[in-house]
């Protein structure tokens, strides 16, 4: 999984920070500075939940996202059918474990629309 920031790099940085930098919006020790042009992509390698913000104050008007990301747990096998009980050689494993992302984009639609309405003053 991968999470996509666009932002002015100029104005704005994207940094990973821990759940209590998060809540607080302190980019004072943060874990990562993910910024590099302003169109930066971060793969999101573990399931957990990542927290991102933007520094220089930023945060404080809401330009932070936390992407919690969760193992898929294998389908679970059909039973098998009266015939099949005795073949264990007809089961099917059950797929690898993958990670599924949930909200991401509300930092990225944030910073562009902090981006937009600073150049229209």
């Amino acid at each position: 999984m991968y999470a996509d920031f666009g932002f002015d790099k100029h104005t704005y940085n994207v940094l990973e920070v821990n759940k209590t930098s998060y809540e607080t919006c302190n980019d004072v020790g943060f874990i990562k500075n993910i910024t590099r042009g302003g169109r930066d992509v971060y793969q999101l390698t573990e399931a957990k939940t990542y927290y991102f913000l933007s520094g220089r104050g930023f945060c404080y008007g809401g330009l932070k996202v936390a992407i919690p990301v969760e193992n898929i747990p294998p389908a679970a096998s059909p039973a098998p059918s009266p015939a099949n009980k005795n073949s264990a050689a007809s089961s099917t494993p059950p797929p690898p474990s993958a990670a599924r992302f949930i909200g991401l984009g509300l930092l990225t639609a944030a910073l562009a629309a902090s981006a937009l309405s600073t150049a229209m003053f």
